[in-house]
């Protein structure tokens, strides 16, 4: 999970989360279980599906953006745009964002990193990875400790 500024709640707790979302069909899974067990409620923004992205953040506790079928490189076509703005608001407001693939992409994107297609011809599966220098991870988020 990955902040900067500095005007929000370090924890999320209590508020309601944004979860972008590219595939109606897909969701936060398990994620969900422990947004709910730390108090935190979301709601889904389906883009593709035509909603808009809210004017602010001032109701939003942090950001979740979801996987989508293709990525940055492969052509998710007006997505990324959109979505890099509301990524970079969260930031720029100190929101927690979290990404899954194309929101780990996105998240690189705004921070100005470049992201890689991933060695091998699998795009999905579990590999090693470690963190951007800077970045924080889930395991030293405060929303995620008990």
């Amino acid at each position: 999970m990955v902040r900067r500024g500095g005007d929000a709640d370090a924890s999320g707790e209590g508020t309601s989360w944004l979860v972008l979302r590219h595939v109606q069909a897909e969701g936060l899974g398990l994620l969900t279980n422990v947004l709910r067990d730390r108090g935190i409620h979301h709601r889904y923004l389906d883009l593709p599906r035509g909603e808009a992205p809210p004017r602010d953040l001032q109701n939003v506790g942090g950001l979740i953006v979801l996987a989508a079928h293709g990525g940055l490189r492969g052509g998710a076509p007006r997505l990324p745009q959109t979505e890099s703005g509301l990524v970079e608001r969260a930031l720029t407001a100190g929101r927690p964002v979290l990404g899954i693939c194309l929101g780990a992409q996105l998240i690189a994107s705004v921070l100005g990193r470049a992201s890689t297609p991933a060695s091998g011809a699998r795009s999905a599966g579990r590999r090693s990875s470690s963190p951007m220098t800077g970045a924080r991870t889930a395991s030293s988020a405060s929303w995620m400790r008990s």
